[in-house]
């Protein structure tokens, strides 16, 4: 690393940018002077990623929470709840993920009510 390199970098002030804390390295320009107009891009760049990955996960767990409340209030109906529901499926060995579990619940409530059957049974028994 170059003395002047080393310089610039020490320049930059941690408490100011502290996104940029541990970006910068790479991204500093030679001259004097843009070191901070670099931290500061970088900063800005890191919050902008944060708040569209934070869009795209509001997105996800609106999806998931859509999914299971239609199971849970499903499973409500056959006399279990949530929990009682996914435990006593898995220890009856039903490998069905949630996205079907959700379509069954919907469109086939007598099928769904055949697996509620089969997870009090499991339940039950264990």
């Amino acid at each position: 690393m170059r003395r002047t390199l080393r310089r610039l970098l020490r320049r930059i002030n941690p408490y100011r940018f502290p996104d940029a804390k541990g970006r910068v390295g790479r991204r500093v320009c030679r001259e004097i002077g843009t070191e901070s107009k670099i931290a500061c891009g970088v900063s800005l760049q890191a919050i902008l990623r944060a708040s569209l990955s934070h869009a795209g996960n509001s997105r996800t767990r609106e999806a998931f929470w859509v999914v299971f409340s239609c199971i849970g209030a499903a499973a409500r109906l056959n006399g279990l709840n949530y929990n009682q529901f996914i435990s006593g499926l898995k220890k009856a060995g039903v490998e069905l993920d949630r996205k079907i579990l959700a379509d069954l619940a919907v469109k086939d409530p007598a099928g769904f009510g055949h697996l509620a059957e089969q997870a009090k049974k499991a339940n039950a028994a264990a």
